[in-house]
């Protein structure tokens, strides 16, 4: 029986424009009509993932900043947190001192703001091109020597190589923390660090326990790295047909169609016996 599904945002739930097919929308709206759970689990600040998921009238769960934080949609209701820690910050700076990254740094603000703190620094062009895309939650950083207060999650944005070299750093020094890599399909690739709780899987386990959920009734879809924990964790998991190899070797099962063209809702269907045609 399920009880819940699992759901990425980018590349998984959302098509390439950022938005979420009709058909997809229904079938999410018939799935939940039938008693499961929606859980949503992305890389993005909880105020921008809400406001992606406007057109789901109903209540989900949502897992942001990669399982740094829990909310419920409907009430903004706080689950659980897990914020980074300053002697943490202070030994990742120290190491990617003289690597030629940007920095981000998402913080738990939603109701004050800023989400996010960016550094002028190495790759502007980059780093201030994301800034603009959420120019009203985020906000200019001019001192990196203090961590921001509630802060989630640490992020360099740069060449692939330099990542891995800091990746490679942090991995020798045996610090206590969660990360992972994004290689993007453009020039620049991402590297987050967060606390070591703060993981998506680790944020789905810790959810079902509250919820009373045995994790193997969840199903989960996923298309990238920093899905890897959750797909592992629940009972089935899917990856999406445009997700990355690493995603599809550990995953149950692979979409027939990717996310442009319905890919969750087309095996929710089916699972589900939902009526929906295609």
């Amino acid at each position: 029986m399920v009880s819940a599904i699992c759901l990425d945002l980018d590349g998984t739930l959302l098509n390439d424009d950022k938005i979420i097919n009709e058909k997809t929308i229904e079938t999410l709206k018939r799935t939940y009509l039938r008693g499961v759970k929606i859980i949503i689990a992305t890389g993005r600040q909880y105020s921008v993932a809400k406001e992606m998921l406007s057109c789901l009238e109903f209540p989900l769960f949502i897992i942001y900043s990669n399982g740094a934080g829990v909310r419920l949609s409907t009430s903004d209701e706080h689950f659980f947190y897990h914020y980074l820690q300053a002697p943490l910050y202070a030994d990742v700076m120290q190491l990617a001192k003289d690597l030629p990254l940007g920095i981000m740094i998402n913080v738990d603000c939603f109701k004050t703001g800023p989400d996010m703190f960016w550094f002028a620094g190495k790759h502007d062009k980059y780093i201030k091109a994301y800034a603009r895309n959420n120019s009203i939650r985020a906000k200019l950083l001019s001192d990196l020597s203090i961590l921001p207060d509630k802060a989630l999650s640490l992020v360099f944005i740069g060449l692939i190589s330099d990542l891995l070299l800091l990746e490679d750093k942090v991995q020798r020094n045996n610090l206590e923390c969660n990360f992972h890599t994004m290689k993007n399909s453009g020039t620049m690739s991402l590297f987050e660090i967060m606390h070591f709780s703060g993981e998506k899987g680790c944020a789905l386990r810790r959810l079902a326990k509250y919820l009373r959920l045995d994790i193997r009734n969840i199903v989960s879809f996923g298309d990238d790295t920093n899905d890897i924990g959750m797909l592992n964790d629940s009972g089935l998991s899917f990856a999406m047909k445009n997700g990355i190899e690493e995603v599809k070797i550990i995953s149950n099962k692979i979409t027939d169609k990717d996310n442009n063209h319905d890919g969750v809702a087309v095996e929710l269907n089916k699972l589900l016996s939902l009526g929906m045609e295609f």
